[in-house]
């Protein structure tokens, strides 16, 4: 049962890190002010999102 239980924790380390998109980033310094704080907002929670396979 034990090799099952980490063969499937394998399976789906592999799958999930296939799968999953990459983090979103922070905005360009080109960007307006407002846009950029919106987005760096997003890109810092999105980091932070304890469902992202690390």
């Amino acid at each position: 049962m034990r090799t099952i239980e980490g063969t499937f924790h394998d399976i789906a380390d592999q799958i999930t890190g296939s799968v999953q998109r990459p983090p979103m980033r922070p905005a360009p310094h080109t960007w307006p002010t407002a846009d950029r704080e919106r987005r760096n907002a997003v890109a810092r929670a999105d980091a932070m999102d304890p469902r992202r396979w690390r």
